[in-house]
């Protein structure tokens, strides 16, 4: 079971990816922390997916997040 503290720590390295803050930008890794913190439940990171660019856009198309990350 995943703890508060470690989806919390998922979700800041979604977006410390995605801004380029204090590493570099990196949207495909940005995409592999906010699926894995939306699947164990998070509102903020489904939202970090929703933000992401094309081609790392979340997609109603894709059957789910859990596929390959």
């Amino acid at each position: 079971m995943t703890s508060l503290t470690d989806t919390a720590a998922q979700y800041n390295l979604g977006l410390m990816y995605t801004l380029g803050n204090g590493v570099e930008q990196d949207y495909a890794q940005a995409l592999h922390w906010f699926a894995k913190t939306a699947n164990q439940g998070s509102a903020e990171a489904l939202y970090g997916l929703l933000q992401l660019p094309p081609p790392y856009q979340y997609s109603r198309k894709a059957p789910s997040f859990r596929s390959g990350i």
